[in-house]
Parts: structure tokens; C-alpha cells; sequence
């Protein structure tokens, strides 16, 4: 459990070292999930699932740190906003075609 060993961490450590484990671990977790995710397929509703599951974990962290681990999860939430899309119409208006992630609209069910 990352809060039990965040709560060890916290007795044993100095808080600067703490601080930047637990830093760590939201990095390396951030980009497992990531790498898990561009692996899957996801339903309307298992998006909606994944973005909850996704500021659960965010909040999570952020209970055990004092600094800001937002910006941690901004892939993850960019990577939840693409899964909520349902027509392609509303990625292009969300994503403009000069952004370039045309090529995501052509997998998209219609």
C-alpha cells in the first residue's frame, strides 16, 4: 500500500527525500498506466470508468504530498478527454485538424 509506505517514509526520511520518492512513484505509475492504456480498447463507459479510476488516483497522491502533482497527470487526463470523445465531429471540433490527430478520427466507430 503506497500510503502505508509513504507514512514509513515520512518517519524515516527527511521530508525533501520523501517528498521526491513519492515523487517518483507517481512518475513510473503515471507512465505504466500510460503504456497499459495505449494497449487496451475502451467502451464509452469504460472511459467514463478509466477518467474516474484516473482522478481517484490523482487525488490519491495528492493527498500524500504538499506540493502539486497536477501536472503529473496530463497525459493520462489528455489520454481520458480522446477516450470520452463519441463522433468524430466532436474530436475535430476538441482538435482542430492542424494539431495533427486526424489520424485518431479514422479509428473512431462513426
Amino acid at each position: 500500500n503506497v500510503g502505508v509506505l509513504h507514512d514509513h517514509m515520512a518517519q524515516v526520511l527527511m521530508p525533501q527525500a520523501a517528498s521526491k520518492i513519492l515523487d517518483l512513484i507517481v512518475e513510473q505509475s503515471c507512465k505504466r498506466i500510460e503504456g497499459v492504456v495505449a494497449k487496451k480498447e475502451f467502451t464509452l463507459f469504460g472511459a467514463i470508468q478509466f477518467h474516474q479510476d484516473t482522478m481517484a488516483l490523482r487525488d490519491f497522491f495528492q493527498s500524500l504530498s504538499e506540493a502539486s502533482l497536477r501536472h503529473k497527470f496530463n497525459k493520462l487526463h489528455d489520454i481520458c478527454s480522446l477516450l470520452n470523445l463519441e463522433t468524430e465531429k466532436e474530436l475535430e471540433e476538441t482538435y482542430p485538424p492542424e494539431l495533427g490527430i486526424s489520424a485518431v478520427a479514422r479509428t473512431m466507430d462513426k
